[in-house]
């Protein structure tokens, strides 16, 4: 008998948890290959993805499927922006870590990482305004 969707999420979910990071990779690829379609299975598997760090490029392409889907989520556009400050990609970086903390203020990752690059630039003035 095979398990439902929802405790084969929650296996690979305590894989993630325990730091079994390849395992949870697996498993999430195999939710993904079975539920292609389902968001937070794609969404899981990209924060696994970008937790082992290995498969950034991987990692973004799902976030960017997921975004392209909901694209008023917070939490997704401050991945997007953060893994693709982490793949060097600065200018793509910006729209998304803006959009994040237009949809959430608090956001401080974004915020933090918008400071970081302002910093990079030598905008002294922008990096307070994110750190503010």
């Amino acid at each position: 008998m095979s398990q439902t969707l929802e405790a084969r999420i929650a296996q690979a979910q305590q894989l993630q948890r325990s730091g079994q990071r390849e395992a949870a990779v697996a498993a999430f690829r195999g939710l993904h290959d079975d539920y292609p379609a389902d968001l937070p299975v794609r969404l899981s598997l990209a924060i696994a993805l970008g937790e082992l760090d290995q498969n950034n490029e991987e990692a973004f392409e799902h976030l960017l499927h997921v975004q392209q889907n909901v694209p008023d989520n917070a939490a997704v556009n401050s991945l997007l922006g953060r893994l693709l400050v982490r793949l060097h990609r600065y200018d793509e970086a910006h729209p998304y870590l803006h959009l994040a903390v237009q949809l959430d203020a608090e956001d401080f990752e974004a915020r933090n990482t918008l400071a970081t690059l302002a910093l990079f630039q030598g905008h002294l003035e922008e990096a307070y305004h994110w750190l503010a």
